[in-house]
């Protein structure tokens, strides 16, 4: 059983001012990419910068997004070393698309009854994102007793430039085509370097009964692109 830090659910928003993890398994989801794009919701704050992927909050940054949420995290979270434990660890593997601070942060926890282990989810909206989908969402595990966070499966990095989906998929396709054939793209990420500038894009048909899908790895720099071993 698990107790939520609020009755809603437990978040936190550390709202930047616009200036300012290997990933092997992007989340499957419905094919999101043939149907229509979702309606802007966001006015973009800037383009992306072109400085490359980098991780941009310091400890003290994100210590001071853990401090601000005061009851709507859980006190095992935002109290003495383990806030400061977490606040480091968050800050060494929050990493954004252009190395610029989220337009939004979004931090929500709960923990077991015993208090003994949390759950940790982290949200980040660029502050180039037109609407609230396109974001990174991470997840955490941490021991409260020693203030360890180790990361609760891959991150799903979907904060980047949605334009470029459409050249994505044609390039693997170009690169791919025999394996690709009958398959349409599920969903796509980007992924932290190194190379720089790579993506994962997910293939399939759809039916969740019998779906034998593809993920690639593609290096939008070097325009190669490899199967990711299931």
């Amino acid at each position: 059983m698990i107790r939520l830090a609020a009755a809603a659910a437990a978040t936190v928003v550390l709202v930047c001012a616009c200036g300012p993890l290997g990933v092997a398994d992007p989340a499957t989801g419905k094919a999101s990419y043939t149907a229509a794009p979702p309606t802007p919701t966001l006015d973009p704050g800037r383009e992306p910068a072109s400085a490359g992927h980098g991780t941009p909050y310091s400890a003290d940054d994100v210590g001071d997004a853990l401090a601000a949420a005061g009851s709507r995290l859980p006190v095992e979270l935002r109290s003495g070393a383990v806030q400061t434990s977490i606040a480091a660890a968050l800050a060494a593997r929050i990493s954004t698309y252009d190395a610029q601070p989220y337009r939004d942060l979004v931090v929500s926890g709960s923990c077991d009854d015993d208090g003994a282990r949390c759950d940790l989810q982290v949200k980040g909206v660029p502050a180039f994102a037109s609407d609230r989908d396109t974001a990174d969402f991470y997840t955490f595990s941490v021991d409260v007793e020693t203030g360890v966070l180790t990361p609760a499966g891959d991150p799903a990095l979907r904060g980047f430039p949605p334009d470029l989906v459409p050249e994505l998929d044609a390039s693997v396709r170009s690169l791919l085509s025999d394996r690709l054939t009958g398959k349409t793209l599920l969903a796509a990420q980007w992924a932290p370097a190194p190379p720089p500038d790579t993506y994962l894009l997910r293939y399939g048909t759809g039916d969740e009964e019998a779906d034998r899908q593809v993920v690639v790895q593609y290096d939008r720099a070097t325009n190669t692109a490899v199967v990711v071993p299931e």
